[in-house]
């Protein structure tokens, strides 16, 4: 997953739509839907995702999905993760997803 820890300003919405552009280009490159997502927040890329359900063959793979994952993962190795948490996480996150048509 790249660009994760990526810092860009707060307001650069198309520095983060180009993240989630690299991500449904990766997915593209594996045969699934171009969809990427990256999650930021205060101005840092936190996590990101790409479609992979073919890959999986589990339809709920979408990039979104894949990018939340990635961020629980995060949260569980760090801080030892209770799921009371996830509203405040959550709340202060910004979601960039992009549907890329080829």
């Amino acid at each position: 997953m790249a660009a994760h820890g990526e810092e860009c300003p707060r307001d650069n919405t198309l520095a983060f739509m180009e993240l989630a552009i690299q991500q449904a280009k990766l997915a593209l490159d594996s045969l699934e839907v171009p969809v990427g997502c990256v999650i930021v927040e205060d101005g840092k890329v936190i996590a990101s995702g790409r479609n992979r359900t073919t890959e999986t063959r589990n339809a709920t793979r979408h990039a979104e999905m894949e990018a939340i994952d990635v961020l629980l993962e995060q949260l569980a190795e760090k801080w030892n993760f209770r799921g009371q948490k996830l509203p405040k996480i959550f709340r202060n996150a910004s979601f960039t997803l992009l549907v890329n048509h080829v």
